[in-house]
Parts: C-alpha cells; structure tokens; sequence
C-alpha cells in the first residue's frame, strides 16, 4: 500500500483569511455504529458478491501506452486516467479504446504551458476534467478538448467538484513557520471564496504536524451514490463522513476490535511527535485509516489500511449492512461469474494493495492490474477450461504481457 505524507503548500497568493475558522460548520446527524472485526470476516464465490464481472483490456499502441494507474474517475462512457510515470491524463472509452491524450507538457489553449500533472479530478455532472497544475487549474471535456484555465489561491489541495458549482477541498499544511491562525482542514469553495469549512487546527500549534499526517494514497473523497455526494475520511479518525454542497454529516462510525484501535493518547502525546509513523511501523496492527468507502445497496465497501502489511492481506471488506455479515474482499474466490479468474491481483500484485477499488459510478466498481498479471492467472486457471468473452479471448491470443493495465468492471449485489 503506497502512504503519502503530506508535504502542502499555500500559494502566495492565498488570501491570510481565506481557511480561518469564521467559515466552520458543523458536521450533523447520528452516524449507523459498525462493530468491525477483521478475524469474524469470511471468504466467498466471486458470484455471491457481483452479479456481473467484465474485464476491459485498455488498447495499447504507441500515443496510449503508459505504467500504471495512478488515479481513474469513470464518467458516462469514459474511463479518465492519470499516470505520473508519462505525465498524463488518458482518455478511454468503456469498451477500452484509446481515444484521447492530454500531456502535462501540452496543458492550456494551443498546448503552449509545460508543467507537471500534480492531480486531477472528474465533475461527472458537467463531464469535465479538472487538472491541477501548482495554483493553476485546466478544465477539459470528456473529449480532450481544452475548456478553460483559471488561477486557484492555494496548491496541491485534493478535491472532489460537489455540484452548484462548489468544490470540497482537502488542505493540511501547520507549521511552526506560520502565524498561529485557525484553518481548517476540509474546506468547500465556490469560485474563489471559501463558503464552509471543517475540523479547523491551529496552523502554528497543531499537535499533528505534516510528517505525521499520514493516509492511503488512492483518495480522501468517494463516489456517495448521491448526485454531488462524497463520502470523506481522514487519517486518525474511524468516521465516515458524507459531504455535499448543502453540507456534511456523519455516515458511518467504525468500531474495531482493541488490538487494532489506536491508543487513547496518539493524537496528543507529545512523545509522539513526528514519530508516529514509526510508531505505526512498530505497531503494524493499528488501524489508521478507513479508506475506499462505496455503498451499494445494502452493501459498504472499504479498506482498513495498517502500515507494514499489519492485517495480511485481509484488510479490504464489504459489509451487509443490516445483519453485519463481513466478507473479506481479499478472500473472494473466482468462480464462473468471473471466468475463474481473481477479481483482485492481491495474491501477487500491486495494484489493490496499493489502489484498492478506483472509482464507483452508476452501479459499478472499478479497479484494474496488469497485462502480465491476468496472463498469469489464465494460465493458472486453464484447468477450469474457463469460457472468455470473444473480446477477452482475442485479447488472450494476440495481446503481450507488456500492455497496457486491464479495467475490472464489477456490477455488486444489493446484499449478500
């Protein structure tokens, strides 16, 4: 599982007022408690879980061809995907047809502005892509085509676009260098202008500094399944909150089990400044984050993430809300449903461990791994004399081992 920690920056155009805490709001409504055991999960068919899997080889040839998903939204029919190994935003259609490339070489009107691709994010209402780019931020269609530019006030903030124009934005950034303000962590906007904020911090004296604010690297911020809505998680807190133009409530409340609780005194104890992740590294059992939050139906879907592998490879679970029921998504066995073919590359890849699922849109979970990986598991599959799809078949004969990563398309059950 790949960890960031957080290394942001305001830009010097940011106004000294812009994040301070006359903009808090309250996060309301009574949260639904889960009692979260890792140990009590179980494992099940492929089937019992998704009523459909397709698996979505993106075409490769040489404009196309990149490393690895970084990050992917999926809006209508477009698979939206940034890779940092090229600097790019690749543009695929659902049937995994190369259609676009947008460059982080060639950004704005006419491609004249070089830069670096430093994130990216999807406003499926307007089908837009936003880039971000230091302070500046490149709007494009589902097309490729530039839109627009504009110059943002602050840098690096990952961000979910909320509808009404408004965007939630995620910026942690104390510092003994700063004046000792109140910001706040979780902010919406509209244009320029902040118009709430959330879980404000003294910008000089908050007890978590940046080397300590740890979390996964895929999001902050989830599909809700609610036009506009996202679900938000932070690291240190076993909340789920859901956050919209209109506001933010509280979701979900995680309960876990003693030994993968963190201690009382983590957050304030100051023998743990900028040691904490050491000491999550000497306690790999902890739970930090709660991460890749989806509902379907009567199903949840997320991650607990531990650092140094602390739940071995069970650590990704969907719950039946209304009995409880956890099935560990880590465990799921291939069967017809799937073609016999593993839904994940947990057992010997990288790309769920670190990503997890990639987005949730209209019905449908997402996540991906690498050509060589599916090769791998038909040939280990081969004594199930699997029927492919005519695609997948062809696919299996002509493509290479060195294209580009394969889409799984996942359509979940309403419960289990």
């Amino acid at each position: 599982m790949q960890l960031i920690m957080n290394t942001h920056r305001y830009s010097l155009i940011l106004l000294a007022g812009l994040l301070t805490a006359d903009v808090a709001a309250q996060v309301t409504s009574t949260p639904v408690t889960l009692r979260i055991d890792p140990a009590q999960s179980q494992g099940a068919p492929v089937s019992s879980v998704f009523e459909s899997v397709e698996f979505i080889p993106l075409e490769t040839n040489r404009e196309s061809l990149f490393g690895q998903i970084h990050s992917m939204r999926v809006i209508k029919d477009r698979f939206i995907i940034h890779d940092r190994e090229t600097n790019a935003v690749l543009i695929f259609g659902s049937d995994g047809k190369f259609l676009h490339k947008i460059a982080g070489s060639r950004l704005g009107k006419g491609g004249t502005h070089r830069g670096t691709i430093s994130s990216f994010s999807a406003d499926p209402e307007n089908a837009t892509i936003l880039l971000k780019e230091g302070s500046r931020q490149f709007y494009y269609g589902t097309d490729g085509k530039f839109l627009r530019e504009d110059t943002l006030g602050f840098i690096n903030s990952e961000e979910a676009p909320l509808g009404q124009d408004a965007v939630a934005r995620v910026l942690y950034d104390p510092g003994p260098q700063y004046p000792d303000t109140t910001c706040n962590e979780l902010f919406v906007t509209r244009g320029h202008s902040v118009i709430a904020g959330y879980f404000p911090y003294q910008r000089q004296s908050a007890e978590i500094h940046p080397i300590d604010y740890i979390h996964i690297s895929h999001a902050s911020f989830y599909p809700a399944g609610m036009n506009g809505a996202y679900f938000f998680t932070r690291p240190y807190d076993y909340n789920v909150y859901r956050i919209s133009a209109t506001g933010m409530d509280t979701a979900f409340r995680v309960k876990l089990p003693l030994q993968h609780t963190l201690p009382p005194g983590f957050l304030k104890d100051p023998a743990l400044k900028n040691t904490r992740f050491q000491y999550l590294m000497n306690h790999p059992d902890f739970v930090f984050h709660i991460g890749n939050v989806y509902t379907f139906g009567n199903l949840l879907f997320f991650k607990l993430a531990t650092v140094n592998g602390g739940l071995k490879h069970n650590d990704s679970f969907v719950m039946e809300l209304n009995s409880g029921r956890l099935v560990s998504v880590n465990q799921l066995i291939p069967d017809a449903a799937s073609h016999f073919l593993p839904v994940t590359d947990d057992a010997n890849g990288v790309e769920f461990v670190n990503s997890n699922f990639l987005d949730a849109s209209e019905g449908y979970l997402y996540t991906n791994y690498a050509a060589v990986t599916l090769f791998g598991y038909q040939a280990e599959s081969a004594s199930k004399q699997a029927e492919y799809p005519a695609k997948l078949a062809s696919w299996f004969q002509k493509g290479n081992k060195k294209a580009n990563p394969v889409i799984i398309k996942l359509k979940p059950k309403q419960q289990l």
